[in-house]
């Protein structure tokens, strides 16, 4: 009889740290959602205010995002867009770089072009 509970109670402490792991995987899944959710935003938010001739707000909130996605190549193009139309050639330069170093000679080269007009 005694094994009998033994098996019992080793199956409700599987069963429970199943749970457990359940649990975490459906926090960490709501919270990678949510950054996701929440970088969706705010890249809107930079485009909008890009639009709009903000560039200051647009500059920072790309500034914000390439913190949470730091391998976000196109992020660095759009940074160099906002510092060319504030008229900051070293800060477009510096977006070259970083492209070219994230392997993104496409998206480098087309601000090179900006530089050229």
């Amino acid at each position: 009889m005694q094994a009998r509970h033994l098996c019992t109670i080793i199956k409700l402490m599987r069963l429970r740290n199943v749970f457990k792991l359940l649990i975490i995987i459906a926090v960490f899944s709501s919270f990678c959602s949510c950054q996701k959710i929440k970088s969706t935003m705010k890249f809107t938010e930079a485009e909008t205010a890009y639009n709009q001739g903000n560039f200051d707000r647009a500059l920072e909130i790309y500034l914000e995002l390439v913190e949470m996605s730091p391998s976000d190549a196109s992020l660095y193009w759009h940074l160099g867009t906002v510092y060319f139309s504030k008229g900051d050639k070293a800060g477009v330069q510096k977006q070259i770089k970083v492209l070219r170093k994230l392997g993104r000679g496409d998206l480098a080269d087309d601000l090179a072009h900006l530089l050229e007009k």
